[in-house]
């Protein structure tokens, strides 16, 4: 299925789930949590909402990234430290199996997941509930420019002009610009 990322009905999640699947978008997107710190749900609704309503007021943007944070330090980022620490950690002196010790990481991986949907959708009802509408006509030229605002609200501390952030961001805004209007 090939979803139509431009769509102005297109849910945060949808929106996400297809963006994450492009090609560079997951290894962007994993350079810049595991490297930079970055909340990659946080990251996706920012181009979201660059790419559907534009420049998101810093008063929105600050309470989303407030939201995040707090969400994250209490339910993902703990499932994340679980699931690395039980990677390659498993002891074949224990009595658990190899097998049943990975299925056990995958379902807290599943879990992992599951949180950070359920933080994507919180994200869109922030949006959804400040009324801030969809934008009606788009502009290319202005799309990279709106979720460029939106990040530097919500990622002020990421010196994105060097290495590997910039070479990350570069080819998020690559696929978000190469988006076509329907």
């Amino acid at each position: 299925m090939n979803t139509n990322l431009s769509d102005v009905d297109l849910s945060l999640l949808d929106f996400s789930t297809a963006f994450y699947a492009k090609p560079k978008i997951q290894s962007a997107c994993l350079i810049l949590q595991d490297q930079y710190g970055m909340n990659v749900p946080l990251l996706l609704c920012c181009c979201w909402a660059g790419l559907h309503n534009g420049a998101l007021p810093e008063q929105l943007l600050q309470k989303m990234k407030q939201y995040t944070e707090t969400y994250s330090l209490q339910t993902i980022e703990p499932l994340r430290a679980i699931r690395k620490a039980m990677k390659n950690n498993h002891d074949r002196e224990w009595p658990i199996t190899l097998n049943d010790w990975q299925d056990l990481r995958e379902g807290i991986k599943k879990i992992e997941l599951s949180a950070e949907y359920s933080l994507l959708a919180s994200l869109e009802k922030l949006i959804v509930n400040s009324q801030f509408k969809p934008l009606i006509a788009r502009q290319k030229a202005n799309i990279q420019a709106n979720c460029s605002a939106n990040i530097a609200v919500c990622f002020e501390s990421v010196d994105f002009d060097h290495g590997k952030a910039k070479d990350s961001l570069v080819s998020i805004f690559d696929v978000i610009c190469s988006l076509e209007d329907h």
